[in-house]
């Protein structure tokens, strides 16, 4: 039951917000004819929140009304991807040391469950945070952000950790992801706004509902990949110049808004999920 409802909730969302590849620049420049992204909310200077949707993640750019507290201790750090990566040679991986890209360093901690997670200030969204850490200088400050896909396991990691992307669904229940269906969405930035270590550049909010059901100790496992937009212009690049280029995936200590509406179901997906709810009984009615 629970897997149906979390797939039916994310086939609604994906039609709602269509299939074309979207860009969303969080840049303060047009990027190879894509403007900035303004999401047409504001905050609650009403200051523009640079931001857009993929699918049922807000993903926005960091606000100067945002608090960051004592910086990096403000946030409990993941892992890092960081390597000599291209467009076509990501730098990817998730919360383990098992991708070649990843990288756990001192202080951090993987290991994160449910339980773990902050809310959003609204409430309604989990809050997930990337600290980019190119050059500021020229062009190598932009980097673009490929793909996340959020799961959800089980209260211990599998007996075998996957290593490749095909492999990844042996992690558990996958309850987001920004490019479903083929897609090959973009969330482009600029390290340079807002540099520093613990300053984040941007943060994803994931509507809780899709954690409904799961054990509040499950595992969480949080993929990204990293620098497969290929970048146009003069001496402009994906940001991998240098040898170290790490971004550090982040959850919440501290309690961040959104200032965008929680995706919710529609009623024609209460609908459907109310059907496939009877559906479901009259089988398992027809079963004893």
């Amino acid at each position: 039951m629970k897997s149906v409802l979390i797939c039916l909730f994310l086939l609604f969302a994906h039609l709602a917000w269509g299939q074309s590849t979207t860009i969303i620049n969080l840049t303060t420049s047009t990027i190879d004819g894509t403007p900035v992204t303004d999401s047409g909310f504001v905050d609650g200077t009403n200051a523009p929140v640079i931001g857009g949707y993929l699918h049922s993640g807000f993903f926005r750019r960091t606000l100067a009304s945002d608090n960051f507290g004592s910086g990096s201790g403000g946030f409990r750090d993941l892992y890092r991807a960081q390597d000599n990566s291209t467009a076509s040679n990501p730098q990817n991986g998730y919360n383990r040391a098992v991708f070649p890209d990843v990288s756990i360093p001192g202080g951090f901690d993987p290991m994160v469950r449910i339980a773990d997670l902050f809310e959003s200030s609204e409430g309604g969204s989990y809050v997930f945070a990337f600290d980019t850490h190119e050059s500021t200088g020229g062009n190598d400050r932009y980097l673009s952000l490929d793909d996340v896909r959020i799961y959800v396991g089980g209260l211990t990691d599998p007996g075998t950790l996957p290593s490749t992307v095909g492999t990844l669904s042996s992690l558990g229940s996958l309850v987001y992801e920004m490019n479903p269906a083929g897609e090959q969405n973009n969330v482009l930035m600029d390290s340079s706004l807002f540099a520093g270590s613990g300053q984040m550049d941007a943060f994803l909010f994931v509507p809780i509902l899709l954690f409904d059901g799961f054990d509040p100790n499950s595992l969480i496992y949080i993929y990204t990949s990293w620098g497969q937009y290929g970048f146009q212009g003069s001496g402009r690049t994906s940001g991998f110049d240098s040898s170290a280029t790490p971004e550090n995936i982040a959850t919440q200590k501290e309690s961040f808004p959104s200032y965008a509406p929680v995706p919710e179901p529609s009623g024609a997906l209460l609908i459907t999920i109310t059907g496939v709810i009877f559906i479901l009984r009259r089988r398992g009615l027809r079963t004893h």
